[in-house]
């Protein structure tokens, strides 16, 4: 009788991973956006290690990866904002200062915006940091079955050591040639939609085109006004006004206003009056921004394409027995070695491909 290796369990392992990590990045994704701000989406995808990589046949395969400098970026931000905020340079404060504020008027908004930039700052980075961990452990999931489906399907071998320390190895010489070229039309099928959601949807999504400053990255979700509702666009924002205000906060907002007849623990009514409409001016373009990108990037972009990969990404019910022999040629032994190898010790370069966890982090 044959010697047959049965690859269903491995290939329902891919499929299951892949699910559990494009689910990750399309709620992360999305809750980054209705949270938090476009702008912040795009420091996130801006710059990417471990992106690229061989899935399947595609040399050229896509993962989501980990994104590369962006703690120092956003500490550069806020701390240039932290600056301009003690300078009273800021748009907000620029805005305040043409409405003939008292002394005190100037101290109350100088120390609520300080105040909310010190917890903006710590909600943003646990949000990044949150993100990025969950990324690295679930693509190292998913990669470490990608590699080993792809050295079967690609290489038509399979192996183990011998020993659970290593040395010696067994190679798999597949040889089930109608079995082994179902395997991989599966594999290469599924691994294709997996591709095309992260390529379409989320690398090629999200490019960095906002340019409203530190004051929109670190504010606006605190912003979030129902009032906003009111604002006149040039475009019905209606839905997407509704799931920013629910997701976001407007406390920074009613801060601003906050009526103290004195002016010492809030703003004189008459500065209030001619203050507000001045950061509703402000508030309307970030709005306008984050409203206007909802449609193509989220609704119609990773929403729909997640949706189209969830339809489409299901589990396999059929055998995949493969024939095999045992090849103890030096060649043979060497290649399974070498897989083996970067298996357990990793590669060092930039593709997703062959990564232990430490590999995965970035300073």
């Amino acid at each position: 009788m044959a010697q047959e290796l049965n690859y269903k369990n491995t290939l329902n392992l891919f499929v299951d991973r892949a699910n559990s990590y494009t689910t990750d990045v399309k709620k992360r994704t999305e809750d980054m956006y209705t949270q938090h701000s476009m702008g912040l989406v795009e420091e996130f995808m801006y710059t990417r290690n471990f992106s690229y990589g061989t899935l399947g046949t595609l040399s050229g395969g896509n993962l989501v990866g980990i994104p590369r400098d962006i703690i120092d970026r956003i500490s550069s931000y806020y701390t240039t904002l932290k600056s301009n905020i003690s300078a009273e340079t800021t748009t907000i404060q620029t805005k305040l200062n043409e409405c003939n504020p008292t002394e005190e008027e100037k101290d109350y908004i100088q120390n609520l915006l300080s105040q909310t930039l010190e917890d903006q700052f710590n909600n943003i980075i646990d949000k990044v940091m949150g993100d990025i961990n969950s990324y690295r452990n679930l693509q190292k999931d998913l990669s470490n079955v990608i590699d080993i489906l792809n050295f079967i399907t690609n290489d038509s071998y399979d192996g183990q050591y011998i020993n659970a320390g290593g040395g010696r190895v067994v190679a798999f010489q597949l040889t089930g040639t109608t079995a082994l070229t179902l395997l991989s039309t599966s594999y290469n099928t599924s691994n294709s939609y997996v591709n095309s959601f992260i390529q379409t949807y989320i690398n090629n999504n999200f490019a960095k085109t906002y340019t409203l400053g530190n004051e929109y990255l670190f504010f606006n979700s605190r912003m979030c006004t129902k009032d906003s509702k009111t604002f006149i666009f040039d475009k019905n924002y209606t839905k997407e006004l509704d799931i920013l205000t629910r997701n976001r906060q407007s406390d920074l907002y009613n801060n601003l206003f906050k009526v103290d007849k004195k002016g010492i623990n809030g703003l004189r009514y008459g500065t209030t009056l001619e203050f507000k409409p001045k950061i509703n001016v402000i508030l309307k373009s970030w709005l306008d921004y984050d409203c206007g990108l909802y449609n193509n990037r989220i609704k119609e972009g990773l929403l729909k394409g997640y949706e189209i990969l969830n339809n489409r990404l299901n589990n396999y019910y059929t055998d995949y027995k493969v024939g095999y022999v045992i090849n103890s040629g030096n060649t043979a032994q060497n290649l399974v070695r070498s897989r083996l190898v970067s298996r357990n010790s990793g590669m060092a370069d930039t593709t997703f491909n062959y990564k232990l966890m430490q590999q995965l982090y970035i300073s």
